[in-house]
């Protein structure tokens, strides 16, 4: 999709030459993230990033993890990969959680 955009220049009561400025429009990924499944400590697990998205949309990624206290990390908590593996280790004696916030970069290039 095209935004097209018709400027009328004007300075100091003079009208220069009209143009136009034409902007392409990339649609936005649209998500949908089933609840997740509790993994056991120090359980591998791998998520793809591309696979929750709905409307085809084929873009890149970057994440942060936020583990609650107590989670220790075996991988990256932060990466600008399309997947999340990893796994972490929890001796805490109770469940914890990790918040992975994961913003998409861009289109991919195909």
């Amino acid at each position: 999709m095209l935004a097209e955009y018709r400027i009328i220049p004007v300075s100091g009561g003079c009208t220069g030459d009209e143009f136009v400025i034409t902007v392409p429009v990339n649609p936005e990924p649209i998500a949908s993230v089933p609840a997740q499944a509790a993994v056991c400590s120090r359980d591998d697990f791998n998520l793809d990033l591309q696979s929750f998205i709905t409307n085809g949309i084929i873009s890149t990624y970057s994440w942060t993890a936020t583990p609650d206290a107590g989670l220790i990390a075996n991988g990256q908590i932060t990466g600008s990969t399309n997947f999340i593996n990893g796994n972490w280790t929890n001796d805490s004696g109770g469940q914890l959680n990790v918040v992975y916030d994961v913003t998409p970069r861009g289109l991919a290039t195909q």
